[in-house]
């Protein structure tokens, strides 16, 4: 407003404060230190690359760095009055050159790459799919000519074409700015195409003749449509290339798979499914391998195959029944050998009837006869003695098992036994076959309970007389109870196997001395209750 001339001018920024704490403030005292460039660089060359003008007289400021980073600039802004300076303003600048291109590319994802792709023909309908990036905009053509309608503006529109062809799809990413892309793409366009085929019934692998119809959505052959069937090495012919291919044989039985094929322009699909030839029957038995006795039960196993339902009628050789299961069971009851035969047959698939006979196939074995008697069968425990007398019949071994433990092979003979109460005693006779025969008598041995007690004992380590413990029979329930001569409980059990080995309940010797023993037990015979009381020696 003064008519001063204000004159703009590059120069050194002064060093000062930081990003945080820019002024410093409070100022320090004048004069103030310019900032130290880099060699090369200047106030008027502040960028390593590029070049920076001011105009002297507006202060428009021209820059072009040509290197990312943070530059300083300084600017005065000096003020003069008839032609003297009479004043400095020095502002400085921080300039941040960033890389802000921004990358754009259009891409329409081609056909055969497309997460639904199948074939060329899977019909008139696309779902279209963009991998563009860097756009906003998306704009659409799908190629049809002669109209104007099939645009979309959608990121991944779907499209129903009008008609089968060859149609070249454009995206045009940002269409009308700047910065904009173009992709074509070209998409074969066909409507949908199938096979099928009805696989034929099984057969058997002897005479079999397979044909084949083959079916789905397809132009016919005359349209150029071509077709290839697949039968496998095991099939005679192992391929044809007509539509409905008959008399095919195959050589093996099983599944067989079988592929047909169809071609159309540049379409292809194909089926897949199997055939089942039925194998012809076998028929096989077997029996296990053991030893064979009169009764005796055989396990029969069938071993014949087939791929369908099996009958069968087994004769087992001894004027019997027949049997129609599969896996019979038969008892011989006498001894002989036998021939086994086994017929089977089938009414589908390989329809047949087989026989197979095994000559002398089962040969059983007499049995001995196990039979003994025992006198008496009822004795008390002061005379439990009994005799054994052999009554078997056709054996060469004769053993008695008298439940007690012991056993023997005389076949009459003396027995005593200990314990009282119920015995169970067996006799097994073996034949010179090997065939055995077992039977059973019962006998009873009636208890008495009888105690025999010890009057001393010398628990000193040596290999006599260590323990003292009462000899007990045939006590119902039992206790054995010890004291020293001050009332003092030195052993207390249940058990008429567990006596005392002289120490005392906290494992300590116990002193020589007199002993008192409590036995309290019920009569196994009477069911009295009954108790003793005496006493006894501990010697060292």
């Amino acid at each position: 407003p003064d008519g001063d001339d204000i004159v703009y001018e590059l120069c050194d920024p002064f060093h000062g404060g930081t990003s945080t704490a820019p002024a410093p403030d409070p100022a320090s005292a004048p004069p103030y230190t310019p900032v130290t460039w880099s060699s090369g660089l200047s106030a008027t060359n502040p960028f390593p690359m590029g070049t920076i003008t001011i105009d002297p007289s507006t202060g428009m400021l021209h820059a072009t760095p040509e290197l990312l980073g943070l530059y300083a600039v300084g600017v005065c802004a000096k003020e003069y009055r008839g032609g003297v300076l009479i004043s400095t303003t020095r502002r400085d600048f921080l300039f941040r050159v960033m890389d802000c291109e921004i990358s754009m590319e259009a891409i329409v994802v081609p056909q055969t790459e497309l997460t639904t792709f199948v074939s060329y023909c899977q019909g008139l309908t696309i779902n279209f799919e963009n991998d563009s990036y860097g756009g906003t905009n998306y704009a659409w053509d799908f190629g049809v000519p002669g109209i104007t309608s099939d645009v979309s503006t959608e990121f991944e529109p779907t499209y129903t074409f009008p008609a089968p062809g060859t149609y070249d799809v454009q995206l045009v990413v940002n269409p009308g700015w700047p910065c904009t892309d173009t992709s074509v793409e070209t998409f074969v366009i066909n409507n949908a195409i199938t096979a099928h085929f009805d696989p034929p019934a099984p057969q058997c692998v002897s005479g079999n003749s397979f044909d084949f119809f083959g079916g789905g959505d397809y132009p016919p052959s005359a349209d150029g449509t071509t077709f290839l069937w697949e039968f496998g090495s095991t099939a005679s012919p192992d391929s044809a290339f007509v539509e409905d291919p008959t008399n095919i044989v195959f050589s093996t039985p099983g599944f067989h798979t079988i592929t047909y094929t169809v071609d159309y322009d540049v379409c292809e699909v194909d089926y897949t499914d199997s055939v089942l030839v039925y194998a012809e029957p076998t028929i096989d038995f077997s029996i296990p391998n053991e030893l064979r006795c009169a009764p005796y039960t055989a396990h029969f196993i069938d071993g014949s195959t087939a791929d369908t339902e099996i009958h069968y009628k087994w004769d087992f050789g001894d004027g019997t029944e027949l049997s129609p299961d599969t896996n019979p069971i038969h008892v011989y009851e006498f001894p002989g050998t036998y021939d086994v035969e086994l017929v089977i047959w089938t009414t589908e698939g390989c329809i047949d009837t087989l026989d197979l006979l095994k000559e002398d196939l089962i040969k059983v074995y007499p049995s001995p006869t196990s039979a003994f008697t025992v006198s008496p069968t009822e004795a008390d425990v002061f005379h439990p003695d009994f005799y054994f007398e052999d009554h078997s019949l056709d054996n060469t071994l004769n053993t008695y098992y008298f439940d007690d433990g012991n056993s023997t092979a005389d076949r009459n003979v003396w027995h005593s036994y200990v314990e009282s109460g119920y015995h169970y005693p067996y006799q097994v006779v073996v034949n010179q076959f090997g065939c055995p025969d077992t039977s059973w008598q019962r006998i009873y041995v009636i208890p008495h309970t009888t105690i025999y007690v010890p009057n001393a004992f010398t628990p000193d380590g040596d290999s006599f007389n260590n323990k003292w413990l009462p000899i007990v029979h045939d006590t119902y329930e039992y206790e054995l109870l010890i004291y020293n001569r001050w009332g003092q409980l030195m052993k207390k059990t249940n058990n008429e196997k567990e006596g005392w080995d002289g120490t005392t309940p906290t494992g300590q010797l116990a002193p020589v001395g007199v002993y008192v023993y409590k036995i309290w037990w019920i009569d196994m015979d009477t069911q009295l209750q009954n108790e003793e009381i005496g006493h006894f020696s501990l010697l060292r």
